[in-house]
């Protein structure tokens, strides 16, 4: 862990995955209002820019992995929807994370849903609760190539896993699981 003291596991520190949903990002001062107070209930929100997300099952990926890091003492940030963020990204440090990923003021946005296991929780009480977002159903296009600028994947890398029976999606997609896996060892 390169010098770093390890975290010692907390049972207050012990989340849940509820899931995810779209919207649109109008007021981001709001929207980060409304987040702090979330988390005044235990309950943790970190939106993540649709257009640069391959498929909904990197969600899943990453969220499990941020709370595995959290029940083993792992964890690099104090908040597991940022420890979500690193993961998700595939990258080590928050402010290259938002600088990299977040350069609109207003964008269509996965909101990625997080709770300490002893509170109580359906999404809808978060829709509900979130401020500077518009919750209708959004179309969200993917551009795989920005998404390859995003993440930095290079030709090399695709050449490296390319395989006949597999879609130039299937390709990114593995490189990108493979950068959330090992984002934290970097």
């Amino acid at each position: 862990m390169r010098g770093e003291s390890r975290r010692i596991y907390s049972a207050d520190k012990d989340y849940r995955y509820i899931g995810f949903f779209l919207g649109h990002v109008k007021d981001s001062s709001k929207y980060i209002e409304s987040v702090k107070d979330l988390e005044r209930e235990g309950i943790f929100v970190q939106n993540f820019p649709c257009e640069y997300l391959l498929c909904e099952e990197l969600l899943t990926i990453a969220a499990n992995i941020a709370i595995r890091d959290f029940k083993l003492g792992e964890n690099r940030a104090k908040k597991i929807s940022t420890e979500f963020l690193l993961r998700l990204t595939g990258l080590s440090q928050i402010k290259e994370a938002f600088e990299r990923f977040f350069d609109k003021e207003e964008f269509v946005a996965y909101f990625v849903v997080f709770s300490l296991k002893k509170v109580n929780l359906e999404l809808e009480y978060v829709k509900e609760k979130i401020r500077g977002v518009d919750l209708r159903e959004e179309k969200c296009e993917k551009n795989l190539n920005a998404i390859m600028k995003k993440y930095r994947v290079t030709e090399n890398e695709i050449k490296s896993i390319s395989r006949p029976y597999l879609s130039n999606f299937e390709i990114l997609k593995r490189v990108i699981i493979e950068r959330i896996a090992y984002s934290i060892h970097k």
